[in-house]
This record gives structure tokens, sequence and C-alpha cells, in this order.
């Protein structure tokens, strides 16, 4: 069965669709066959992916616009990505309940974190149903180094959640915010998709995946 790991957040306009596109994009990429699920209703994961002819052209990447019934589809990939919807919302318990692992985007603002914990009531929720359902860490995105705010904020949740914070945050990069402007388009270069990269090395060592596994119906 292929790693199922779902991208989350309490609300929208933390980075997470562009957190879930670049995974699937830099693991395809590296060579893993990937599963980009767009779980979200804003379907704004298909802003990104989906070119003008209805595909997903990027390398080792194949897409699905809604969550898959895992016990009813057979697929031939290492991991799974999913755009969750917003952790406040009903839906996003169906996500939940059929993933393995969470990571959580935030941003570097002191309200952002403060409702940061309302995360983890959903989970919490979602592991009566799916013990096994693993907090991954915390990537800050959208990171302004220059804001000394941001940078406080920062300090703060490396002090309160040390382990759980992926290291380097994602910077600011206007080239990446402009991604869903360029639907099927790669990446764009520079220091955000540096920033994501490390993550999906430490990502890929944590959760365990290399090897193309077949889930087969039941």
């Amino acid at each position: 069965m292929p790693y199922r790991l779902a991208v989350a957040s309490h609300k929208g306009g933390t980075g997470r669709t562009t957190t879930a596109c670049a995974i699937a994009w830099l693991w395809g990429q590296n060579g893993l066959k990937v599963l980009l699920v767009d779980a979200c209703r804003t379907k704004a994961a298909s802003m990104i992916a989906i070119d003008g002819r209805g595909d997903c052209p990027w390398k080792n990447v194949s897409f699905c616009n809604t969550m898959p019934t895992f016990d009813r589809y057979d697929l031939e990939c290492d991991v799974v990505v999913v755009d969750c919807p917003p952790l406040t919302e009903p839906e996003s318990q169906d996500v939940l309940r059929n993933c393995d692992g969470v990571l959580l985007t935030c941003l570097a603002d002191v309200l952002c974190l403060r409702t940061l914990p309302s995360s983890t009531v959903a989970i919490r929720q979602a592991r009566d149903e799916n013990p096994n359902l693993k907090v991954l860490g915390i990537l800050l995105t959208h990171f302004d180094g220059e804001d000394s705010n941001q940078e406080r904020t920062l300090e703060k949740l490396r002090e309160s959640q040390m382990t759980l914070t992926f290291e380097p945050p994602v910077p600011m990069q206007p080239e990446l915010r402009e991604w869903p402007l360029r639907p099927g388009c790669d990446m764009p270069p520079g220091d955000a998709r540096a920033a994501y990269a490390k993550l999906t090395g430490e990502m890929k060592k944590k959760i365990g995946i290399g090897k193309a596994r077949t889930m087969v119906i039941a």
C-alpha cells in the first residue's frame, strides 16, 4: 500500500496547496511515483497541476480531483499526496481517516500560531477511527526573514514545537505565488524550491518511501 500523506492546515491561505503540489512535483522529479489528490472544494491544486489539455504533465505524477476510496482503487505508486480541506471543515475528516501522516502548514504570524492548536482537535477526532495517524511536523511558509515579527513567531514555534518544526521555513518568493498562473508548468526555481527540496528529503526518510508498491483491490 502506498504511503498516504495529508497536507493540511487549520485555515486557508497558509500555503497548503502550494506545499502539496511542491512535494508531489519534487518527489516525482526524484523518481517516486506520486498520486496527487485535490480533495479541497476550491480545487486550487488543479489550477497548478493541470495544464490546458486537462492533464498533469509532471514527471511521475498522476492526478485525482477527488479523494479515492482506497479499498476500491488499484493504485501503483509510492506515495499519495493529498491537498486536504481546512481542518475546521467536516470534509477534512474523510481525508484524515484515510491517511497515514499529516504535514501542517502555518504562517509566521501570531494569530496563525495561536489558532494552530485547533488543528489538534480535528486530528484527535480522526484518530478515533484511524489511531495510526501521525503528525509528521509543522512547516512555516511565505516566510519573510527581514520581518522581525515573523522572526519572533518562528522562535516561539521552535521553542514550543521544536521536534515538530521543519527547517528551514519556506521563504516568500513571488514566482512561487504566481505558479497557478502557469498551470501544468514545472515548479519555479529559487530559494523556496530549495527549502521544499530539503523538506521532501527529510520526509522521504521519515516515512520510509522509495519502492513502488501496488494496492490490490480486496
